[in-house]
């Protein structure tokens, strides 16, 4: 891991770094989910169309903002340093691949509703490295994050 620039939290350097690791994929989980629900965004058609359409908007826009509430405690809060290029999302990402020529809007709902589901888990699981690392002000942002995410995914699954 790269050496970590002086920040104001408290943590030992292990404790940062461990951290950190857990955050990252985390980080590229959201990116990529905020982009294959831009991708579905652009490429759904059919029944309920503007409802999805705005839905999906919606979770992009949930997405993108906590990601940057991440990528924000990575660095400036931390002293680590973020992900985001295409390259590192697709490297660092834990989700499936995207059915990239799917149009129906149902489909498209129940993947990304799956995807959401993902991020989730991978949201519990760097909450419990926080945990194990007394970090509990990134333990909480992470609980935040989650609900965002889990509200903005039960908008799309009610369509």
């Amino acid at each position: 891991m790269m050496a970590l620039l002086t920040s104001p939290d408290p943590q030992e350097d292990a404790a940062k770094e461990a951290v950190i690791a857990a955050l990252l994929p985390c980080l590229a989980d959201l990116l990529d989910l905020a982009g294959n629900a831009k991708l579905a965004h652009w490429n759904v058609r059919g029944h309920c169309f503007k409802e999805i359409h705005e839905a999906l908007d919606a979770l992009v826009d949930v997405c993108r903002d906590k990601a940057d509430t991440i990528a924000e405690r990575v660095t400036l809060e931390l002293g680590g340093l973020a992900i985001g290029t295409a390259r590192q999302i697709a490297e660092g990402s834990r989700l499936e691949d995207f059915p990239e020529d799917e149009r129906d809007p149902d489909a498209l709902c129940r993947v990304l509703v799956d995807m959401a589901r993902e991020v989730g888990t991978g949201l519990k699981a760097a909450r419990a490295v926080c945990a194990e690392q007394d970090d509990d002000v990134t333990e909480n942002m992470l609980q935040d994050v989650a609900k965002a995410v889990a509200h903005a995914a039960g908008i799309v699954a009610g369509h």
